[in-house]
């Protein structure tokens, strides 16, 4: 089972593993077959649509949370938990998530 705020290796065929952050909440990841995960990337390019995370999160590299990159994956190829975000990078990440750049428009 996983829970919000856990960042875990997703078994992704043509791409191996990639690290993804659970954005679903705790009540209903264990009933669904699907959660909604943010990937991951070391690629950090400064944009408001990324949180920044690394060894402070218990990571072994830096990279961000990027939440362009938001999707639904089946819950069973979440397969080792890497780490859990800190309460108030969780709060960033819901905050950038929720006012994305340019969101009046």
């Amino acid at each position: 089972m996983v829970s919000r705020g856990e960042i875990h290796w997703h078994e992704v065929e043509e791409a191996g593993r990639r690290p993804v952050l659970v954005l679903t909440a705790d009540a209903l990841a264990p009933v669904l077959r699907r959660v909604l995960v943010a990937g991951l990337t070391t690629t950090v390019r400064g944009v408001d649509t990324e949180v920044a995370v690394g060894s402070d999160d218990g990571l072994p590299r830096d990279g961000a949370v990027n939440l362009l990159d938001v999707r639904g994956v089946p819950a069973a190829l979440l397969v080792e938990r890497l780490a859990v975000l800190r309460p108030d990078r969780m709060r960033a990440v819901w905050t950038r998530w929720r006012s994305p750049p340019d969101a009046d428009r």
